[in-house]
């Protein structure tokens, strides 16, 4: 009997920690609205008519969440983890016209907040930058850990672990702070609710027990351990309850399926229309107080993303490369509407114009009224601090009297819908790029780029804009901008020109010029990349000592340097006020290597001492995988004192350079012609001059050092030796009798290239002719004396 007892008291304590993992929640009686204290004023109807329901109009709500940063940088949550929050939110509540704006997302650095508790959680609402949002958002906190899943206090404050953000947790305690309580609520015997729903009973108390709910079943033991009755599919309760007054009652998937229920964490997936309606009641209840700033049906926020990871949170601390947007995209013809894909602008003639197209979205609960525009803007490709407005506005124009930038146009922007997008078509002439090459920027074309601006005195830029175009369009999601090319590289093997340096007028700026990609891009396993600076780039560059991270001067005359590896850089250039100049980067993709990828080459200029980014541009490089195959291929011949490398020809117009084993070029030549020294290897590279492929083969030249002939042989007394002995010293020959092995040394003239040798008064037989030079055996003969 004991061990029964025993074996009893073990199996509920295991299920009731097994059901408190799947349902804790912190909220406490009390802390929420207490209906019966207000059920005679007439703000609560207890009304489940569905007909009711619909009658409400839509509420929408401000919201603001903030994760736990520690101080080595890791996160509780992503901005991406903040999104996802919000459509998960939203998916629920908006079925019965209630609706989240998001309008702030950041984070609190503290090592001691990262796994804490709620007692710890709760003073974190009187920080500064949590306080400003009190009485304008429902304020959410998400540490890592939490000692509950979840927990609510009042109208418009609550915090989760983070684990629980897209579960029913999340909309539970939204649920709390909007006056629903638990189905379980009050259940201790003396406030019980009872089974009974006819209001006529003399015992029903439902509209003021329990949760205050009508048409969520009696359920004051439904928690706990009792949890384990629920099926997994959500559909049935096998266990059996009673109310306070012992009358048996039945749990319905009303309540197993509850947000507000204790059940499964995966069974969470329902409101009733009686809790839809005590939502609403308990919103209209706070308009006119604590919600008053809350509530807001006028909040508009259009955006464009600066990545596909940037949903429109402020500031975007997803996207990587900021200056890559892709709600900018050009068309060299106008179907941009169907095709949204970024190409190469083409400049035909100064009458056909390209298209450019910007797409913005609407995050926001309200639909967009209509009056909002949109700017776009363009400046020519550079990575440097393209100064806004300056460059973007055409103040810079005066340089050498060619446009850098201007706007290119302003459009209204349509009502917009929440969750829709609208999309805006600019006609553009481009600037002629041969007035720019022969103004003498660069011998290839200098790209564009392009910056939009959403305006709207209903969604007015967030942070203050500075000077930095980067810095805008990472803080405030109404700005993009694309500094962007996209090359099929099938003519030559420049990818474009752009611009590096300082366009400030009055101070200077040490900045790093970087090379890099993502860590899965294979252009470094397939492609050799080279970069050609401007005369006064390069000076400045080396007037600032030369340093340079994973790259090397390939072309001192052509002023070229030869790009290592990823994460590459031009490191501590010192630029003066306004002093800026050209690079342009050169790709040849190894004809060897072949593969179905995708090639990004990002180019980023950034503050030495700090890092931060001042601009950047991106080539997507396309790949003619259908060009015909080549292989680099040469044939060798050697005499007594020179090699002769012959490359063949690959058929179509190509260059051939070779460089020496320590990789210093020798000659662009189909030919090459060595002088015989010791061994030695030379590389050979192809370059096709249509698209830049390539490829490379060495060869190893050993210079001649040999016996070419022996005569007469069989001899009677003497021979003659033909022979070569290239640059050696010494050289000797050892005659040896094969039976009696006795041998005989004849030093060579080392100038001369054949000798005769007198055998008159050696023994007759077989011997064996050895040449020697510089002391090691390098050829062998057999010779016979009668």
């Amino acid at each position: 009997m004991k061990l029964r007892k025993l074996i009893l008291l073990i199996a509920l304590i295991f299920s009731a920690t097994i059901y408190s993992q799947n349902s804790i929640c912190g909220t406490q009686n009390g802390k929420t609205l207490n209906p019966e204290t207000v059920i005679n004023s007439g703000i609560y109807s207890a009304s489940t008519d569905e007909n009711y329901l619909n009658t409400f109009p839509q509420r929408n709500l401000n919201i603001a969440i903030w994760g736990i940063e520690r101080t080595d940088g890791l996160q509780s949550i992503s901005q991406l983890d903040a999104y996802n929050m919000m459509e998960y939110l939203n998916g629920v509540y908006n079925e019965f016209n209630v609706c989240f704006n998001l309008m702030h997302f950041g984070y609190i650095v503290s090592d001691e907040h990262y796994d804490t508790t709620s007692t710890n959680i709760y003073q974190l609402f009187d920080e500064s930058q949590i306080n400003s949002y009190d009485g304008i958002a429902i304020r959410v906190i998400v540490p890592h850990n939490l000692n509950f899943r979840g927990i609510a206090w009042g109208s418009s404050k609550l915090s989760i672990k983070a684990d629980q953000i897209t579960t029913g947790i999340f909309i539970h305690e939204i649920g709390h702070n909007l006056g629903l309580k638990h189905t379980h609520h009050h259940f201790d015997s003396s406030i019980c609710e009872t089974v009974t729903r006819d209001s006529n009973d003399q015992n029903y108390n439902a509209n003021i027990f329990g949760d205050s709910v009508t048409d969520t079943q009696a359920s004051p033991e439904f928690y706990g351990s009792n949890m384990q009755y629920v099926s997994m599919d959500c559909n049935t309760y096998t266990g059996n309850l009673t109310d306070c007054e012992g009358t048996p009652y039945t749990i319905t998937v009303n309540e197993i399926q509850n947000f507000m229920a204790y059940t499964r964490q995966h069974c969470r997936t329902l409101f009733t229309t009686g809790q839809k309606i005590r939502i609403h009641e308990t919103i209209e209840y706070h308009s006119n107080g604590h919600y008053i700033n809350i509530l807001d049906d006028d909040y508009i926020d259009l955006y464009s993303s600066n990545s596909n990871l940037d949903n429109g949170i402020e500031p975007d601390g997803q996207t990587g490369v900021i200056w890559d947007s892709p709600d900018i995209w050009v068309r060299n013809q106008q179907d941009g509407f169907d095709v949204h894909e970024h190409e190469d602008l083409h400049y035909i003639d100064d009458n056909t114009p390209v298209y450019v197209y910007v797409r913005l979205k609407n995050k926001s609960c309200n639909p967009s009224l209509g009056t909002d525009s949109l700017e776009l803007y363009w400046a020519k490709g550079g990575i440097g601090e393209q100064i806004w407005p300056d460059v973007w506005q055409g103040f810079n124009n005066s340089f050498n009297s060619l446009d850098i930038g201007n706007q290119i146009g302003s459009q209204n922007i349509p009502i917009t819908g929440s969750e829709d997008e609208t999309i805006l078509e600019f006609q553009w002439q481009p600037k002629n790029p041969d007035v720019y090459e022969n103004a003498g920027f660069t011998s290839k074309p200098w790209m564009f780029c392009f910056l939009s601006r959403i305006v709207s005195a209903e969604d007015p830029i967030t942070f203050p804009e500075g000077s930095s175009a980067a810095t805008n369009t990472r803080n405030n999601n109404n700005i993009v901008y694309k500094n962007t090319t996209t090359v099929n590289l099938s003519q030559n093997s420049y990818i474009g020109s752009i611009s590096a340096g300082n366009y400030n007028t009055t101070e200077r700026v040490k900045s790093n010029i970087n090379f890099f990609t993502n860590e899965n891009n294979l252009i470094w396993q397939e492609a050799e990349i080279r970069v050609k600076l401007s005369e006064n780039l390069w000076n400045t560059w080396q007037e600032s000592g030369g340093h340079a991270t994973n790259i090397k001067v390939s072309s001192l005359s052509d002023r070229e340097v030869y790009i290592l590896g990823n994460n590459s850089s031009l490191d501590n250039i010192d630029f003066k006020p306004n002093e800026w100049g050209i690079l342009t980067p050169q790709i040849n993709f190894l004809i060897r290597k072949v593969t179905d990828a995708t090639y990004t080459l990002n180019v980023s200029q950034t503050i030495s001492e700090s890092g931060m980014v001042l601009g950047g541009f991106t080539y997507h490089i396309n790949r003619d995988y259908s060009r015909q195959y080549f292989t680099a291929n040469a044939k060798v011949e050697v005499d007594q004192n020179n090699t002769i490398i012959d490359a063949e020809s690959i058929n179509e117009n190509a260059i051939y350079n070779w460089y020496d084993q320590d990789g210093k070029f020798i000659i662009s030549s189909q030919t090459l012609s060595v002088t015989n020294a010791a061994l030695k290897d030379y590389k050979l590279e192809v370059i096709a001059e249509s698209d830049g492929h390539k490829d490379y083969k060495t060869f190893t030249v050993k210079e001649s050092r040999n016996i070419e002939s022996i005569f007469p042989n069989p001899t009677q007394n003497d021979f003659n030796i033909n022979y070569n002995i290239g640059t050696a010293s010494t050289g000797y020959i050892i005659v040896t009798h094969v039976i009696t092995g006795v041998s005989y040394n004849y030093l060579l003239d080392v100038t001369a290239t054949y000798g005769t040798i007198n055998l008159s008064n050696k023994p007759s037989g077989q011997y064996i002719i050895n040449l020697v030079t510089d002391n090691v055996i390098v050829d062998t003969k057999h010779l016979l004396k009668n």
